[in-house]
């Protein structure tokens, strides 16, 4: 059976049956339609045709453009995509049986920025001249507000850049100041606008844009009443990024670090953390540990018990204040 057939069915279930998010769906089909043209290209258009031999070949080809993260992704959705074909009875076995590739995954820390950026960033959308308010800069002043209230929401709860663009009205409560953000596999969590004066401008942009006739029911909507993209988002933060100063390519993931980094530093349980970024493992979460030194240096010294002991030590009667020009013996006094 032809690789194509199979792919577009599965596509179809994916979608329908196991209701995967359309973005998620797409991610699928691109994949597989780059396996089913890697396959072609070696004279196999038959599932059944499929041996371990050209799966090892086409995760070395895989390696030879991509990072290690996308591989492993890459390679999870062809397998998941054998193990369908298996489950449905056309093939007896899957090709990735008893195969062991392992790719290791470099640990990179994910990048933030300080708070002090974020303060810049955040005042350069606000300090951004628009205009006062009449009937010709009615749109101007939308966009103005929409883009501040992008940034102040992407700090203030971490959310992703297509959650964000997801965002419904229906999600708004703003008597309590909750967000219901619906993530992957479209899990529900809540997310929280702990500033007054933020909701008060919530309030105002939605009246303002009743006022101008855009009834979309997504909170964030371009110029045209239409919902934005995640490529709006990016060249919005981008803009504000260059007029704060900041000579970094900032990116909205950035800034959803930053928001677990700082809270991290503020003392929060992680595992608060994790329910508002939307975690299903707190193995994902932990890694904001690894970049929270300097945090953890400071608990340690400010809160360790150890500091209100008085303990008499005959070996350091030197002063604090002598430390730093205290050095150890050379070598002990022969017997």
């Amino acid at each position: 059976m032809k690789i194509t057939a199979v792919r577009e069915e599965y596509l179809r279930i994916c979608a329908s049956e196991k209701k995967l998010s359309p973005h998620t769906v797409k991610a699928y089909s691109a994949t597989l339609k780059n396996f089913d043209t890697f396959a072609c290209s070696l004279g196999f258009p038959e599932i059944e045709e499929i041996t371990r031999k050209e799966i090892h070949a086409y995760i070395q080809s895989l390696n030879e453009t991509l990072k290690a993260s996308s591989v492993l992704q890459k390679k999870a959705i062809v397998h998941a995509f054998f193990e369908y074909a298996v489950s449905e009875e056309l093939l007896e076995h899957s090709p990735f049986d008893h195969i062991n590739v392992r790719i290791r995954k470099p640990a990179l820390l994910p990048k933030s920025l300080s708070e002090q950026e974020i303060y810049r960033i955040i005042n350069a959308a606000y300090d951004d001249e628009i205009g006062s308010w009449d009937g010709n800069s009615g749109v101007e002043r939308i966009v103005h507000i929409r883009d501040c209230l992008i940034l102040e929401t992407m700090f203030a709860t971490g959310i992703r850049v297509q959650e964000l663009c997801d965002l419904t009205m229906e999600c708004m409560d703003f008597s309590t100041g909750t967000i219901r953000i619906f993530g992957k596999g479209r899990k529900e969590r809540k997310a929280y606008i702990v500033q007054p004066s933020v909701l008060m401008l919530y309030k105002d942009y939605f009246a303002f844009r009743f006022l101008m006739g855009f009834h979309d029911s997504h909170v964030f909507v371009t110029r045209h009443g239409k919902q934005m993209s995640t490529q709006s988002i990016r060249f919005l933060l981008g803009k504000y990024t260059d007029l704060a100063g900041i000579n970094k390519h900032v990116t909205p993931h950035m800034i959803r670090h930053t928001f677990a980094t700082l809270l991290l530093e503020e003392g929060t349980d992680i595992k608060f953390i994790q329910e508002l970024l939307g975690h299903s493992s707190i193995t994902t979460t932990q890694i904001y540990l690894h970049i929270n030194e300097r945090a953890i240096r400071s608990a340690v010294t400010d809160r360790h018990p150890r500091r209100r002991m008085d303990i008499h030590n005959p070996y350091a009667d030197a002063k604090d204040s002598d430390l730093q020009n205290h050095r150890p013996p050379e070598f002990l006094p022969s017997e």
